[in-house]
């Protein structure tokens, strides 16, 4: 059974109030972005692909391609770039066609700025546009470099009584990026056809609408009031194993701590009659002492959630949020081996 399909909005094309300090300091984001696109040590293109509501999405595409489409969505105000920079990510460049979008108003992120509102699954519908622009998705018609979204539209069911059908694309997530993931499954459930989820906070029942958890917040009002070395490793401490100075993944989180006035909104919390919905093979991961909740909590809910022969977890005992560059090789690793099982 297929969730009905969510209407989709007008005029979600906008740039929220207030989202960066000063022009300086998105100019700072914009410039790390930059450079860390043109050091990307792997061939790469972009495209800017059209959706339907919510204007153009900016995506980076490496791996052969003819390999099997996957979809990787990255972390909180951590553009794709950063993503694809981890060298812990070859296992899944070398055996996947990786499509990584730019979700919209993240840190420098290069797509439309977009309003993806968790009440009406905005970030879910945003995906599933991309992804449908991409024409990764059954009757979907690729946008092209600056073309238009030849089926637009939020409609999983219209997407499949086109012809001809095509497999639908892996999918990984990474943080808030799981968290989409998760609120696609929540809108197309088939458009997914195997998931991982790479420390999720949305699967943590009670989860609140806050975009920082409590203790993450204090520390990052406390960066900001008191901008020094202490302060910051006191920040970083608290979501990295291994915050090495130079790491892209880690200067732009230091900017994006220093620049951003707001984050924005993350994914509501699905429930548990939404994710059964999913029917696809999920992968978790999660850390043990995520700052957004203990990872056990996740693997608890999630292996209510779905039976053994759907589920394959992995908990990583002693990491953090963002897990050391050999225990993500390691999770990167079992991942390709679930996607190719």
């Amino acid at each position: 059974m297929m969730p009905q399909a969510v209407a989709p909005l007008q005029a979600e094309v906008l740039q929220p109030a207030g989202l960066y300090a000063s022009a300086a300091g998105e100019a700072a984001l914009r410039q790390l972005y930059n450079s860390t696109a043109a050091a990307l040590p792997l061939p790469h293109k972009e495209r800017l692909v059209h959706t339907a509501s919510f204007g153009r999405a900016h995506v980076l595409i490496c791996g052969p391609p003819a390999a099997p489409p996957l979809m990787l969505w990255h972390g909180a105000t951590t553009p794709a770039p950063f993503m694809l920079a981890a060298p812990s990510l070859a296992p899944l460049v070398q055996r996947f066609r990786i499509h990584a979008p730019d979700i919209p108003c993240h840190a420098g992120s290069r797509s439309d700025p977009a309003v993806l509102d968790p009440a009406t699954h905005g970030h879910g519908r945003w995906c599933l546009q991309v992804v449908r622009a991409l024409g990764l998705l059954p009757g979907s018609t690729s946008s092209g470099g600056d073309g238009t979204d030849s089926q637009g539209g939020d409609s999983w069911d219209a997407c499949q009584q086109q012809l001809p059908a095509v497999e639908p694309p892996f999918h990984a997530g990474v943080s808030i990026g799981a968290d989409m993931l998760l609120d696609l499954a929540v809108v197309a459930p088939g458009a997914i056809r195997a998931a991982a989820l790479l420390v999720p906070a949305r699967l943590q029942r009670g989860g609140g609408p806050a975009a920082l958890p409590t203790g993450l917040l204090l520390r990052c009002v406390l960066c900001s009031l008191l901008p020094c070395a202490w302060t910051e490793r006191l920040m970083l401490s608290c979501i990295f194993d291994e915050p090495a100075a130079g790491d892209p993944l880690v200067e732009q989180v230091k900017l994006g701590i220093r620049y951003l006035r707001q984050y924005p909104p993350r994914p509501g919390v699905p429930t548990d009659e939404q994710l059964r919905l999913l029917k696809a093979p999920v992968f978790l991961a999660a850390a043990e002492l995520d700052v957004w909740g203990p990872g056990q909590a996740s693997i608890d809910r999630a292996r209510a959630l779905w039976p053994p022969a759907q589920l394959e977890t992995l908990l990583l005992r002693g990491a953090r949020h963002v897990p050391s560059q050999q225990r993500m090789r390691q999770v990167i690793e079992r991942i390709a081996a679930f996607f190719e099982a």
